[in-house]
């Protein structure tokens, strides 16, 4: 990626920063994560479609000063919109359509769960409340890496949520659907390779030699089988955008 330095966009209007980002970022917060001005992470970021390179290379700098006293979700949704729609001049669309999935199941042999033991409050990530501050005690991940081996543990988490879970830390590319069929709440520990090319991530020690694909993962060490397959997907599809003057 060729180094560009921060352009300075300001907005209509203290308010919010993005230092240093790629469009292809300012975007994905825009019409996906908040698009109608809540925080409502997608179970994965939509494909953006017609994106020109420099879209996804070259950063710039967003100072955002509206009027008034909007909320952070506010300005990171409708107004970050408006703003790339001005600035950038953007014009963009939905799409769903057929497109990528993985389809989670018990693989042969059945689960590998252990129950969930108790001494923290599950979390729902499909129906969760707004923060995890609204929950007492909740049951908090684990997430280590080192070079290209990451080791996640929760201690109490539904199959719906871990298929929701594991979508974003970006292991597949495209949403898991959770076709089990398993009710209940479990204690979940994987231990995979990244998808990153483990020169782009560190090298492990000596005695710590590669983990498993995170397909095998799932399988030896949760009895969990996945399968790419097809499904209803939404992607976004730029129609038109240009590179903004500098202020």
């Amino acid at each position: 990626m060729r180094p560009v330095a921060p352009v300075e966009v300001r907005g209509a209007g203290a308010g919010q920063i993005w230092n240093c980002v790629h469009v292809s970022t300012l975007i994905n917060q825009a019409y996906s994560i908040f698009a109608d001005g809540q925080s409502k992470r997608p179970p994965y970021p939509a494909p953006i479609e017609r994106l020109p390179s420099w879209a996804d290379s070259e950063r710039y700098t967003i100072e955002a000063k509206p009027q008034g006293n909007p909320s952070a979700e506010i300005m990171r949704g409708p107004m970050l919109q408006a703003l790339l729609e001005d600035r950038f001049a953007l014009q963009i669309r939905r799409e769903t359509r057929e497109g990528r999935v993985y389809l989670m199941t018990a693989a042969n042999g059945g689960s590998k769960l252990p129950p969930f033991q108790g001494g923290c409050t599950p979390y729902d990530l499909v129906h969760r409340p707004a923060s995890l501050s609204a929950i007492q005690n909740p049951c908090r991940e684990s997430h280590q890496t080192k070079g290209p081996n990451v080791t996640i543990d929760i201690p109490g988490l539904d199959v719906d949520s871990f298929a929701l879970y594991i979508a974003r830390q970006g292991a597949f590319d495209g949403p898991v659907l959770n076709k089990t069929g398993l009710m209940g709440i479990f204690h979940f520990h994987l231990e995979f390779l990244s998808s990153g090319k483990p020169g782009d991530l560190g090298s492990t020690a000596a005695d710590d030699p590669p983990f498993p694909s995170i397909f095998t993962a799932m399988q030896q060490q949760l009895g969990l089988e996945v399968e790419a397959g097809k499904g209803p997907r939404e992607f976004l599809v730029v129609n038109h955008m240009e590179k903004p003057s500098e202020n």
